[in-house]
């Protein structure tokens, strides 16, 4: 097998997100994105994984620094060849390099391993087909249908523009002809950029093969430039959550408002009034519109207990407010969705006693009523994040 180094280009300033927070830490489903790929990338098992940073270095590396991955700095932003010849210096003249990018979030193993399938000796680059190419570089055939070049959007004229097969950016690279291409790259084009893209035409050049392969879902490699994007991405990726877990057992009332942040060990039915975020032990926050009972544990569980709470140490949720350290988990019969608020349940209770109260001394009244709260908060404890 050969060996395999991995490139994720991460360096871009991200003009159009609008926010002094690097592209690539903005979240997808609670998790940086840059992070979303740093584990995809690992689930390859590469010989060695690199990520190219450069603009906000220091506010990635504090978040994401603790990856056994290889950090690079581009100290100058000038093109996607010249990130990747930045990286260079760092991977082996034999082997091949696969090149992600940190904006590309969604980008899945199985995607990844049929393109490494595809490539063997030479060169594949992801492709789709969009009915909207605007943006991207189009992917220039010859008469023989073979892939040519990639003309990159600013550089396109007429007839190029109207192609709708675009190229994703992701690239699987010989190491052996990688330094050459690199070095071979020019600068003379619309953007005054070093363009990967133009090493498919060197390589075609060096009677290299290239091999397109078809993505099966548009949004594995799609790319976040703004917020709209991001928020869409969010959409999907949620989406994809709730049809896994509707389809491990879990039933949903409503999966378009389902919202999940982490991972979820289910056993009960959710109503579309409630949005899990995420229940993980020592990262445990969720999102509630209306108020409900959730049973939890301290400590951490087997997947035996979570199925059968009576056999677990199972406790009534305290009262929080935003982020808790302890594993959330839904028991059988937890009961989930609207529910009466405490000042509606104090009220209830309090009501009956209230004639009663009037005719005691301050000192006994204030006594009781410490001892009803604390008995309310036994019997309806309730968790409202």
């Amino acid at each position: 097998m050969m060996e395999l180094h991995i490139v994720i280009l991460a360096a871009g300033k991200g003009t159009r997100m609008y926010s002094a927070l690097p592209k690539v830490l903005h979240r997808i489903g609670g998790k940086a994105m840059l992070a979303r790929v740093v584990e995809t990338a690992q689930s390859l098992q590469p010989q060695g994984i690199h990520v190219v940073v450069g603009h906000g270095k220091d506010a990635v590396l504090a978040q994401l620094g603790h990856y056994p991955v290889n950090w690079v700095a581009q100290t100058e932003q000038l093109g996607t060849g010249h990130a990747l010849k930045t990286a260079l210096p760092h991977l082996p003249p034999h082997g091949r390099t696969l090149v992600l990018y940190g904006d590309v979030p969604l980008i899945d193993a199985d995607t990844l391993r049929g393109l490494l399938a595809a490539a063997g000796e030479g060169v594949a680059l992801l492709t789709d087909v969009a009915d909207n190419p605007h943006g991207y570089g189009r992917i220039i055939r010859a008469a023989d249908g073979t892939v040519a070049a990639i003309v990159e959007e600013k550089d396109a004229d007429a007839a190029q523009k109207a192609i709708k097969e675009i190229n994703t950016g992701i690239f699987v690279l010989p190491n052996t002809h990688l330094s050459a291409w690199l070095g071979a790259l020019q600068s003379n084009n619309a953007q005054g950029e070093y363009y990967l893209t133009d090493v498919v035409s060197l390589a075609r050049a060096s009677g290299v093969a290239v091999s397109p392969v078809a993505v099966r879902a548009a949004h594995l490699a799609a790319g976040v430039n703004n917020k709209n994007q991001l928020a869409a991405l969010e959409r999907v990726y949620q989406h994809e959550q709730a049809q896994a877990l509707m389809t491990a057992g879990l039933t949903l009332r409503d999966p378009s408002r389902f919202d999940l942040r982490g991972t979820l060990a289910h056993g009960t039915v959710m109503s579309p009034s409630m949005s899990i975020a995420c229940l993980k032990a020592n990262a445990c926050w969720a999102t509630t519109y209306r108020w409900a009972q959730i049973a939890y544990s301290s400590t951490p569980t087997s997947a035996r207990e979570r199925s059968s709470p009576r056999s677990a140490t199972w406790k009534t949720a305290r009262w929080a407010r935003g982020r808790t350290s302890a594993l959330c988990a839904f028991a059988p019969e937890s009961r989930v969705g609207r529910r009466r608020t405490h000042r509606q349940l104090c009220r209830s209770e309090k009501q009956p006693h209230r004639a009663r109260q009037q005719s005691q001394p301050p000192e006994l009244h204030r006594r009781r009523a410490n001892r009803r709260t604390q008995q309310h908060r036994c019997r309806h404890d309730y968790l409202q994040l």
